[in-house]
C-alpha cells in the first residue's frame, strides 16, 4: 500500500508540472526589410508569475538588432523584463541593420534568472538602400528550420501567409513524449491497484 501511495504522489506531482508547462505561439514576417521597425508576437498559455523576453537576430555570429524596451531601443543582447504576465499576445517591436539574406534568430523566454523556453527560427533580410529589391533570385522566400535539415520554399506568387509559426522537432518530441510518459504512468497505477486488490481478495 505505502508503495502505491508513493507512486500516486510522484504522478501527482508530475501531473502538476504537466499542467503548468508552457505553451508557446510565436510568430515573425518571413521577410524583414533593413533599417525598418517589424513586430513579432508572443503567447503563453498555461503559465503562471511573469516572463523575461529575448528576441534575438545574428548574421555571420554579430548580433545585428534592436528591440523596443519600454519605449527605448536596446540591444537585444537584454531581455525585456516582466514583459508577459497573462495570456494575451504580446508584440515585440524589433529592427535589424544587417545585409541582405538569410538571418538567424532566436526567442529566449526567462523567469526568475532562469530560461524556461528557447525556439530558433530565421528570417531573410531585405536591403534595398544596397539595391537589394529582391528578396532572393528565384523571387522565394526560405525560412531555415534549426534542428530541421529540411528547408521549407515558399513560392511569393503563392497565397500563403508571409508569417510563420516555427515549431522545431525536438520541440515536437518532447511535447508527445510528456504525453506519452503519461500514459505509461497512468498504466502502471492501475496495474498496482489491481495486484494490490486481487492480492487482499484471496488472502480474504
Amino acid at each position: 500500500m505505502k508503495r502505491v501511495t508513493i507512486i500516486l504522489i510522484l504522478f501527482a506531482c508530475f501531473m502538476i508540472n504537466f499542467v503548468s508547462a508552457l505553451n508557446v505561439e510565436f510568430s515573425c514576417p518571413a521577410n524583414i526589410e533593413n533599417n525598418k521597425e517589424f513586430e513579432c508576437s508572443v503567447k503563453l498559455t498555461s503559465f503562471s508569475g511573469n516572463y523575461d523576453i529575448k528576441v534575438d537576430i545574428s548574421q555571420n555570429d554579430n548580433r545585428i538588432s534592436k528591440i523596443l524596451s519600454y519605449g527605448e531601443w536596446k540591444s537585444t543582447n537584454y531581455y525585456v523584463e516582466n514583459y508577459i504576465f497573462n495570456e494575451s499576445t504580446k508584440n515585440v517591436r524589433l529592427i535589424v541593420n544587417g545585409t541582405g539574406g538569410v538571418a538567424d534568430g532566436v526567442l529566449k523566454l526567462r523567469k526568475n534568472e532562469t530560461i524556461q523556453y528557447q525556439k530558433n527560427f530565421s528570417v531573410f533580410i531585405v536591403d534595398k538602400n544596397n539595391g537589394n529589391t529582391q528578396i532572393n533570385q528565384d523571387n522565394q522566400t526560405i525560412i531555415r528550420q534549426i534542428n530541421n535539415t529540411n528547408e521549407s520554399i515558399i513560392n511569393l506568387n503563392s497565397n500563403v501567409k508571409e508569417e510563420t509559426i516555427y515549431e522545431s522537432k525536438n520541440e515536437k518530441i518532447k511535447k508527445y513524449a510528456i504525453y506519452g510518459f503519461c500514459v505509461f504512468l497512468l498504466f502502471i497505477i492501475i496495474v498496482l491497484i489491481i495486484t494490490l486488490w486481487q492480492r487482499k481478495k484471496s488472502e480474504q
